[in-house]
């Protein structure tokens, strides 16, 4: 007598789908409050040229997500404003921290690729945080950065301060190499034609 084997079939079937995620509040203000505050507020202390890159990270430290809309103000050394630079809001979840970019970054063809240089033309920065770029024709001495911050249209506001210095030290030192060689060679002009 022959036996057959027995035949088994197994089968299985997944099924993907994609997901958005939607952040929807439908309580009132009373209800809704939020809470944050500025973690980090950072910026080189000392560059030879522009750009600034600032970091901003804010924490949220309430319930409930935010997305906070503010600018940060430049300050010369003489207390004249010498720039703006407006905030993206970006979502912050309940109880994470977030650094926060520019406006200047809200589309993806103009974002910059991260992790970051760990030097931006002199300045150090966090390796792998977003930043918030500060342009300027050409900056020079003692500025102030202060970033100014309301976590929900009603309120709670928030702000920060970092000083940094942009002094060209190189050209600088070109300059004075090349007055004292000119100094040199009228003296020795002004020797010869003496004697």
């Amino acid at each position: 007598s022959q036996s057959s084997p027995e035949s088994k079939e197994t089968s299985s079937q997944a099924t993907g789908q994609i997901g958005l995620p939607v952040l929807l509040t439908v309580l009132s203000q009373d209800e809704y409050p939020v809470e944050g505050q500025i973690e980090e507020f950072w910026a080189p202390r000392f560059l030879e040229t522009g750009p600034v890159a600032l970091i901003l990270r804010v924490k949220n430290t309430g319930r409930f997500h935010f997305a906070p809309q503010g600018k940060i103000e430049i300050k010369n050394m003489l207390g004249k404003k010498a720039g703006e630079v407006t905030i993206l809001p970006q979502n912050i979840l309940a109880d994470t921290t977030r650094a926060l970019t520019d406006t200047s970054q809200a589309s993806p063809s103009s974002a910059p690729n991260f992790p970051r240089r760990s030097n931006l033309r002199g300045g150090w920065t966090s390796p792998g945080l977003p930043e918030i770029i500060w342009s300027s024709g050409f900056p020079l001495g003692k500025y102030t950065a202060e970033a100014k911050l309301a976590l929900a249209d009603w309120g709670p506001q928030i702000s920060a301060q970092t000083t940094f210095w942009v002094f060209p030290v190189k050209g600088a030192a070109g300059v004075l190499v090349a007055i004292i060689l000119l100094l040199l060679i009228g003296r020795r002009m002004r020797k010869r034609g003496v004697t």
